[in-house]
């Protein structure tokens, strides 16, 4: 039965990545550039290589005016727009929802006819996803999206005979790469911008922590006072900043000892240790999440909540950490103390498993 529990652990440790639960929080970056008369292009975007594959606006708004130059109707020169251009390298889509102007505003001059003036912003989106042909245009949550805010859509046809927008933006990329109290083109970190001219601002900014739970099944074998005791043990380690590769488990460690005599016949002990532990791993270097594959070491303390055969006293105390590394598995020295080590006695413990 022992042997089945040993070898059903080991199989169930060999998963225990599969089951870890993540809790990522997600955050998105913006940059806003400022333009004259109120005007605006506001950026949105997952990691800032997104940005960077998306840089070159001026290519797409080309297309965009073309397109529309098809289908704008000049007769509603007061009305607004609200347009979504959708586009990959084999189609192009224009979605226009129209607001007709229901208040009228003039200009007057003493040189010219009173004008009347459109009052509501025209607005041009592009969304770009990560796959659109593969999975579609409008298929879940886009990685890059570009909106203009814009009095009037004829802006950015005047505005790309002027040297386009590109240049704008390459303003707010070297602002981003010109901060200096953090690194903002890592992955893990999301910031809004508000780049007006050579005036950069930057606010809201959010380490993304990428947090999960971790189940760690396992067997182990002990050397305890010239003893070798096996055990099964399982720990529950939250991680609550994978790039920062720390984590903290708490768990229940099962030792069984076996015993036996003629008269009293086979006879198992098992006594239980609640521990709780600190765990360390690999970290990369640029901003990557940490490598949960290579342990660099842990430490434990753990207290007895259940005890047969009378092999720990109840205020026994016992210490570990690991020492060796490798897969699956990991070599361990303990102590085991009472009385604030008063009595002590080391031990050496065979870990497999996660």
């Amino acid at each position: 039965m022992l042997r089945t529990c040993l070898l059903s652990l080991l199989l169930l440790s060999k998963l225990g990545s599969l089951w870890a639960q993540s809790i990522d929080q997600t955050y998105k970056s913006h940059i806003t550039l400022r333009l004259a008369n109120n005007q605006s292009v506001q950026l949105e975007f997952n990691q800032f290589s997104d940005l960077l594959a998306h840089r070159n606006l001026d290519s797409v708004l080309h297309l965009f005016v073309t397109d529309y130059q098809k289908v704008r109707d000049t007769s509603e020169a007061l009305t607004a727009h609200t347009i979504r251009f959708r586009f990959d390298e084999n189609r192009r889509q224009l979605d226009v929802r129209s607001y007709p102007q229901t208040q009228q505003a003039y200009h007057f001059s003493s040189t010219e006819e009173p004008a009347l003036l459109k009052t509501q912003s025209d607005t041009l989106e592009l969304p770009a996803w990560q796959a659109p042909a593969a999975v579609g245009w409008g298929s879940g949550s886009p990685q890059f999206w570009v909106r203009f805010v814009l009095n009037d859509l004829s802006f950015i046809k005047t505005q790309l005979k002027k040297g386009g927008f590109n240049p704008l933006l390459e303003e707010a990329i070297q602002s981003v790469y010109q901060y200096k109290n953090h690194h903002l083109t890592s992955s893990k970190v999301t910031f809004d911008l508000v780049q007006e001219g050579k005036k950069a601002t930057f606010s809201q900014l959010n380490f993304v922590r990428a947090a999960f739970i971790s189940f760690q099944p396992r067997a182990e074998v002990g050397l305890i006072r010239h003893r070798l005791v096996p055990a099964l043990a399982a720990d529950v380690m939250w991680v609550p900043d994978s790039y920062r590769g720390m984590g903290f488990s708490i768990g229940l460690q099962s030792h069984f000892f076996f015993r036996g005599t003629p008269e009293t016949g086979f006879h198992t002990d098992r006594n239980d240790f609640l521990n709780l532990g600190v765990h360390f791993y690999s970290r990369r270097p640029n901003g990557q999440k940490a490598e949960f594959s290579k342990l660099l070491t842990h430490l434990s303390v753990g207290v007895p909540i259940r005890r047969t055969g009378g092999y720990f006293p109840k205020n026994t105390v016992r210490l570990s950490g690991t020492v060796f590394s490798r897969g699956f598995i990991k070599l361990e020295p303990e102590l085991y103390m009472t009385g604030f080590f008063r009595n002590v006695y080391p031990g050496v413990r065979l870990r497999l498993g996660l």
